[in-house]
């Protein structure tokens, strides 16, 4: 099993750091995590707010596990905010989310997450 750990409070608040540093230190020595994801589709999703709480977490993911990838799930304002993480990954892919993969993430892996059996499904 592969296991891509996800903070349910995207926040630079205290208690939304607070929150991530307990999961990464929580789950940091489970094998089976690949990833951190510090964000899911996120109402404020590549706004410069999102960049800068998305830094903020970021940093001290990195901090505690400077070995895992770290990414946000997006459906929308691509290659912006919080996004310039290192792996990229599109929701519910639509034909935007094709065209997106298809131009190029700069050197970023991308992987596609859509419905079972429709084009998009877990493609890396």
């Amino acid at each position: 099993m592969l296991v891509l750990d996800e903070t349910r409070m995207f926040s630079s608040s205290p208690e939304g750091l607070s929150e991530l540093e307990r999961m990464v230190r929580r789950d940091r020595n489970h094998p089976s995590v690949i990833i951190w994801s510090i964000a899911n589709e996120e109402r404020q999703q590549g706004t410069e707010r999102d960049a800068r709480i998305g830094a903020s977490m970021k940093r001290l993911v990195r901090s505690l596990d400077p070995t895992r990838p770290i990414t946000s799930a997006m459906n929308g304002g691509w290659c912006l905010g919080v996004v310039s993480q290192e792996v990229v990954v599109i929701e519910s892919c639509s034909a935007d989310g094709w065209l997106l993969v298809e131009a190029g993430v700069g050197t970023m892996p991308v992987v596609l997450m859509g419905p079972e059996g429709q084009p998009g499904g877990s493609v890396l």
